[in-house]
């Protein structure tokens, strides 16, 4: 959040890609182009949030106070080997909404559609053919 603020863009991308390895790997297992698409994904983010502005954090407020409001079913999938405390939050959350759908991806960290396509679109499909 210090790089965001004070518009360090390239060290804040650096950091975010941490979140790719997790706490179980190291960013050298990671596949290069993997790492190249989730550093295309987080400027393109960037670019499209906060293009121009010198303090680029984008804040998310009351996340758990306006779960309550989605009327739609959630399909939340996650990787076993993302961070614990991403993991501990996913299933509590998803609770909070009706028609959730929930599932791992066991090979995968943070970004398990990128990591494991294969599994994630089976998981992703079963729930689509349930709405």
């Amino acid at each position: 959040m210090r790089a965001l603020a004070t518009g360090d863009v390239a060290g804040w991308v650096d950091t975010f890609q941490r979140l790719t390895a997790c706490p179980h790997r190291e960013l050298a297992d990671i596949d290069a182009d993997l790492m190249r698409r989730v550093r295309e994904m987080a400027l393109g983010t960037l670019g499209e949030y906060a293009p121009g502005e010198a303090d680029h954090r984008v804040p998310v407020t009351a996340t758990w106070e306006r779960v309550s409001g989605i009327a739609v079913p959630v399909c939340a999938i996650n990787g076993a080997r993302d961070a614990p405390d991403r993991l501990a939050m996913a299933d509590p959350l998803a609770k909070l909404v009706p028609g959730r759908h929930t599932a791992t991806v066991s090979a995968a960290a943070h970004y398990p559609d990128m990591e494991q396509p294969a599994p994630f679109s089976t998981e992703l499909t079963s729930f689509l053919e349930t709405v």
